[in-house]
């Protein structure tokens, strides 16, 4: 009798793992939205910057490519302009909105030095 019941735990964990993982399969890309909309957000907020993208999408658990990255100021001067970007992020601190960079690769980028320099938080 203890041994079927020891069975049925073991059996029944595993369905809960599985359940947990595949759940979070299927929220992975809802996840990273949220996660690019939070981003977008307090850039928009906090220093009055647009941030857009021609395209990005999420490889795998934790690869991040994004291509032509486009980082403008209320008046649509370009402060940062970035043809690719590949990210290998970490995993855990996405489900609570945000992005920890493990690595990146940048390829053909821009940035305006000067007005970076003069960005300021909105007050």
């Amino acid at each position: 009798m203890a041994k079927r019941r020891g069975k049925r735990i073991i059996v029944v964990c595993v369905l809960v793992i599985a359940i947990a993982w595949f759940g979070l399969f299927l929220l992975k890309g809802w996840l990273f939205e949220y996660a690019i909309q939070k981003v977008q957000a307090r850039l928009k907020d906090e220093y009055n910057l647009e941030l857009g993208f021609k395209d990005y999408e999420l490889r795998g658990w934790t690869n991040v490519v994004v291509r032509q990255l486009d980082c403008r100021t209320a008046s649509h001067d370009t402060l940062a302009y970035i043809g690719n970007i590949d990210l290998n992020i970490k995993l855990l601190p996405i489900l609570t909105g945000k992005l920890r960079l493990n690595s990146m690769i940048v390829r053909d980028g821009l940035f305006d030095l000067s007005k970076i320099r003069d960005l300021r938080r909105k007050k």
